[in-house]
């Protein structure tokens, strides 16, 4: 009797996981489900928005061509995304709802590596595949103690953007002073050392270097020490926030040096929003630039370049849309929704994107970076050098 009641018991419980559409493997049908936690507001929401508009490109243009061929079967992706408020516990949170609750098969990336890091950890204990894109590599690899199983990463490598300030400073002429701003968050740190071990190496000295926490209001005192070294270069990675209000304290105190690069917090198109005039001539590197000529570059001008006319801004929308486009690739190529099937998927993946050709090594692939600099509102690439643009020395907005 007590079998019959289980039997009975578990059958709309059945029913009700049949009915989902996520998962399915090779024979289930209904859209697939992909979920995605993002920063929609907070600190770090002028990235996130753009990271969710490429998501959001790529899955309307597979749906727009029938879904994805999972054998034989054309399926739907019904993406999933939600506002994490860039806090990672809540990003982590919401990773665990859009797998157990919605039917998610996979996952895609948030923005930096405090938020990126917990989602990588949370996929491998869900054992779920999750590619990202604005993660750097470097602070990517050292966010597990042993190897990351579940987690892809594409986007710069810490080791090769760290010598583009240098390589970018060498098309003019400076006293080769720096001073770092560097805040405590992991990519600020992997960042700031390097760019200390670098400098000597390219000729450059570090003079100066402010290290701080995130939310840092008051730049006054850092600023004066700067100044007193005769830093004739600045190179701060923060957050866009942060970034702006040391900006506007430089201004304010009459810190005016010949080059000025900030990283992460100047590299999107909220960098001139927030500071205006004060913006131009501030450089930072990008995974993307119409001039690099890569793969669907006219797709996406065509598409995502008529909604985000800024650079900086399109380059963070690529990162999300090539994210999507190898997570989606994978799921056709595993002809499965099954999880370890397109996580397997992930790691054969071997082809060319807009950043460029993709291969994992050690779950990561370091994209080449340009170095692009705010110019009548806009960021352009400067180095390498392209024709029609140049190098504007000093940095018009702190003159």
């Amino acid at each position: 009797m007590k079998r019959v009641l289980v039997v009975v018991f578990l059958l709309p419980l059945l029913a009700l996981v049949s009915a989902c559409g996520g998962g399915g493997g090779e024979g289930g049908s209904g859209p697939v489900t992909v979920g995605a936690s993002v920063s929609m507001t907070g600190p770090l929401a002028p990235i996130g928005t753009l990271l969710q508009k490429g998501y959001e490109q790529r899955a309307k243009e597979v749906n727009e061509a029938g879904g994805l061929d999972i054998g034989g079967s054309k399926r739907e992706v019904d993406l999933k995304m939600l506002d994490n408020k860039s806090e990672p516990n809540l990003a982590t949170e919401q990773a665990r709802t859009l797998v157990t609750k919605e039917g998610a098969v996979a996952l895609l990336g948030s923005e930096s590596p405090p938020l990126n890091n917990p989602l990588a950890a949370t996929a491998e204990t869900l054992e779920i595949p999750l590619v990202m894109g604005l993660n750097p590599i470097r602070a990517f690899l050292s966010g597990t103690e042993s190897e990351w199983h579940w987690a892809w990463d594409q986007f710069f490598d810490e080791e090769e953007v760290t010598t583009l300030q240098f390589k970018t400073a060498d098309l003019t002429d400076t006293n080769k002073k720096v001073a770092l701003f560097t805040d405590n968050e992991q990519d600020g740190v992997v960042m700031g050392g390097l760019w200390e071990k670098k400098a000597p190496e390219a000729g450059y000295d570090i003079v100066y270097h402010a290290k701080f926490p995130v939310g840092t209001t008051d730049y006054s005192s850092f600023i004066e020490k700067t100044k007193s070294s005769g830093a004739e270069i600045v190179i701060a990675q923060m957050t866009p926030p942060d970034g702006a209000a040391l900006w506007k304290q430089f201004k304010a105190l009459g810190y005016d040096p010949k080059l000025a690069f900030c990283e992460k917090c100047g590299t999107n198109g909220g960098w001139g929003e927030a500071l205006g005039a004060v913006a131009e001539g501030t450089s930072g590197f990008s995974n993307w630039a119409p001039q690099k000529g890569l793969p669907e570059t006219e797709q996406i001008e065509a598409t995502l370049g008529k909604q985000i006319p800024n650079e900086y801004d399109l380059g963070l929308a690529v990162s999300g849309y090539t994210a999507a486009g190898i997570l989606f690739d994978a799921i056709e190529a595993a002809g499965s929704t099954e999880p370890e099937a397109i996580n397997d998927a992930i790691g054969e993946t071997d082809k060319e994107y807009a950043v460029g050709h993709v291969k994992f090594t050690e779950h990561a692939y370091g994209i080449p970076a340009v170095m692009l600099q705010w110019q009548n509102g806009n960021g352009v690439q400067v180095y390498p050098e392209v024709e029609g643009t140049e190098l504007q020395v000093p940095v018009k907005g702190l003159e």
